[in-house]
């Protein structure tokens, strides 16, 4: 890995426009290298990702959501570390981004045993113009990850620069029995682990979460930002705990209860100071809740609409954590069938299981 890493030159995966992000205004700027060629080379070279493209492209200067990057080193290593690579191993990578990832990979295994794959034209034609410019020549393709590249299968490890939540079938099914997925996984409540899946004879694929990574989604599977219109009467009550019991609670235990809660993303209303500050939870399917901070203990403090009672799923999901004995991460595991079933495991396939359904359908 050190050999690649130091034969590939980062900065000529970079384009000249890179953005960054502004705390007080809470959005991204626009920095271009003849700006503040300094600057930029300081934020290639750093520990942190560089975010190369904002609002999937939008051209203006300022932005709100990253939809591309040059991923941070410790996330690369971390990522290439668990695929347990060697010389001539076919890897399939599912978003060539910059197209560093695919240098590197080009470097350790040769460029003639590498695919990679990216959805966005613009992205897509930037990574192969740098990959070409820096002589390196993997097979590069332009289209959605999610389907994988039949043509070149099967693959010996298939690789994933972006999150997903469900494991796409076509993954599965490209990757010879014997061989590895090495992917970010997570829910709409926190997207945090790095899995690794040895995939079996019959299509079936299980492993652990190996490493606490943060990457950008997979484009067909990001979570919905719509909050839903609240119908008909609320549902009134007093919360057991206190709202920071849970946000505060950290990564681990967000990540848990992400998987004991598929599909409900939160946020927040208001602000601290006046006291109208709540925890928002809230589902595609039309399920809702408020909590709030000062009047958590009040008959009115949790207001719940629709079919599903977040709040109350999402506290039983803290305790479950808690009585486990609060289980970083890497304690848990995932087993993915032909079918497309996802089970969730603590420690083994043999400890407490549960079915992670597919938040599109909940």
């Amino acid at each position: 890995m050190r050999e690649a890493y130091l034969a590939v030159p980062r900065h000529a995966f970079v384009p000249d426009l890179v953005w960054v992000w502004d705390e007080s205004a809470e959005l991204y700027r626009a920095l271009r290298r003849s700006q503040d060629e300094d600057r930029w080379h300081t934020l290639v070279y750093a520990r942190e990702p560089v975010v190369t493209q904002v609002d999937d492209g939008v051209e203006r200067d300022t932005g709100r959501e990253p939809t591309s990057s040059l991923s941070a080193p410790g996330a690369v290593f971390a990522m290439l570390g668990a695929s347990d690579l060697d010389v001539g191993m076919r890897v399939l990578e599912i978003g060539t981004g910059t197209g560093y990832n695919a240098a590197l990979l080009s470097e350790w295994v040769g460029a003639e045993n590498v695919t990679t794959i990216e959805v966005d034209s613009a992205v897509f034609a930037r990574a192969r113009a740098a990959l070409n410019g820096c002589g390196y020549r993997p097979t590069a393709v332009h289209a959605n990850g999610e389907a994988g590249y039949q043509a070149r299968a099967p693959y010996d490890r298939l690789l994933s620069t972006a999150a997903v939540r469900r494991i796409p079938r076509a993954w599965l099914e490209q990757v010879r029995t014997g061989g590895v997925i090495v992917t970010p996984f997570g829910t709409a409540y926190r997207n945090a682990g790095l899995l690794r899946l040895d995939v079996d004879k019959d299509a079936t694929a299980s492993g652990q979460f190996v490493d606490s990574v943060d990457f950008m989604w997979v484009r067909g599977q990001r979570p919905s930002q719509v909050r839903p219109r609240r119908e008909g009467e609320p549902r009134l009550s007093a919360s057991p705990i206190a709202p920071q019991t849970v946000t505060e609670a950290g990564k681990h235990a967000e990540f848990a209860m992400g998987l004991r809660v598929p599909g409900v993303r939160s946020g927040h209303l208001g602000t601290r100071p006046d006291g109208t500050y709540r925890l928002l939870l809230w589902d595609t399917r039309g399920s809702y809740a408020s909590v709030h901070y000062a009047g958590w203990r009040d008959g009115d403090g949790v207001l719940q609409h629709g079919p599903r009672d977040l709040w109350d799923e999402l506290v039983a999901a803290h305790t479950w954590w808690d009585r486990h004995g609060r289980p970083p991460l890497t304690r848990f595991g995932l087993t993915v069938s032909p079918s497309g079933e996802h089970q969730v495991w603590l420690n083994s396939p043999d400890g407490p299981t549960w079915e992670l359904r597919d938040p599109r359908e909940i």
